[in-house]
């Protein structure tokens, strides 16, 4: 398709980036930078990202740093987006601790690095960012070099000479490629869901505990030999907010089951420490879990003291990815960045 492109009186090479989150955005703005291409990104979702599961902090190493660099993004991104990290520090319960040096580092979190890179992307070249419209499907077009056919979640079906799937952990452009490749003379790729013992409770405190170091990840443990396994990580936001993720493992179950991971999809529950009990299951579910904290963490309880609302993650998966190992498909026409290019690993 690529020689399509190389003749001057050639039109532009069409690609379609799909996915709207930072590795797509990033993508975007380094292709903005070539203008023999016309790059259109197709962001499911109608709207910019909140607060939501993936509202986790993002910790730049120096690989980050430097993909940030090569598009031109990274000062942007460390005086709209970021924040200093100097170091993890370990809080046992009985209060001791731990601190681990980070070499130069940075930190953010998805909605502020992806409204950054949106900015940036949007004022670079012969690009159109569409919102709202997700891809459902890929088709080989008749002609051996031909472009190929994208079905589009608006019903259009459009042509593109290359894809670029950048959408996550379920990927629908690795799926509709793995279902093309048996036309294509290729082996698909096979991803297959493996199931955790283990899950998460997203907090979202308006500031940070005044306890707690802003140029510092957190991590808090309980003390050797408690009931139940469980830990707590408190990451420090742009503007002196915080995110904070309680994750649990299935030994806590047989002391607190009200805590247990939510049936298939995030669960909100309400939730203010040392509020008044309110009637119902999350009157129950505050309950069993500030008598958790308080035995186990009672440094991330204060942590988290400032949150009105928590969101209970199902059980946490991750994909074992089999197949060709590679990140490309349909003769190259198809490429995978990011999340959906590799497998995601357990985090036990």
């Amino acid at each position: 398709a690529s020689r399509r492109a190389m003749s001057p009186a050639a039109p532009l090479l069409r690609v379609a980036i799909v996915g709207g989150g930072p590795a797509g955005l990033l993508l975007a703005k380094l292709f903005g930078h070539h203008p023999e291409l016309d790059v259109w990104l197709f962001e499911r979702a109608a709207e910019a990202e909140q607060w939501s599961a993936r509202s986790y902090s993002i910790a730049l190493s120096d690989r980050g740093q430097a993909a940030l660099a090569a598009a031109g993004a990274l000062e942007a991104v460390r005086a709209e987006a970021s924040v200093a990290r100097d170091a993890t520090v370990i809080h046992a319960a009985d209060g001791s601790e731990m601190r681990r040096p980070y070499n130069a580092g940075m930190s953010t979190n998805r909605p502020a690095l992806t409204a950054c890179l949106a900015a940036l992307a949007e004022g670079s070249g012969a690009l159109r960012i569409v919102r709202g419209v997700g891809v459902d499907g890929l088709a080989l077009a008749a002609e051996e070099d031909g472009p190929l056919e994208v079905r589009l979640s608006d019903g259009r079906v459009e042509q593109f000479d290359c894809v670029v799937g950048c959408d996550g952990k379920w990927s629908r452009v690795r799926a509709a490629a793995a279902e093309c490749a048996p036309a294509a003379g290729e082996a698909p790729w096979a991803p297959e869901t493996v199931e955790e013992g283990s899950w998460g409770i997203l907090f979202q405190p308006g500031e940070l505990a005044p306890a707690l170091d802003p140029a510092c990840m957190h991590v808090m443990v309980p003390a050797p030999g408690t009931p139940g396994t469980l830990y707590g990580l408190v990451s420090p936001l742009p503007g002196g907010a915080c995110h904070a993720t309680l994750v649990l493992f299935d030994q806590i179950l047989s002391d607190f089951p009200e805590l247990g991971p939510a049936p298939g999809r995030d669960a909100a529950r309400d939730w203010a420490a040392g509020a008044e009990r309110g009637a119902g299951d999350d009157g129950a579910w505050r309950e069993a879990l500030e008598r958790c904290l308080g035995d186990r963490l009672p440094l991330f309880a204060e942590a988290v003291r400032t949150s009105t609302s928590a969101l209970v993650r199902p059980r946490t998966s991750w994909l074992r990815l089999g197949g060709p190992q590679t990140y490309a498909a349909l003769g190259g026409r198809v490429a995978l960045v990011g999340d959906s290019a590799h497998a995601m690993t357990p985090s036990t």
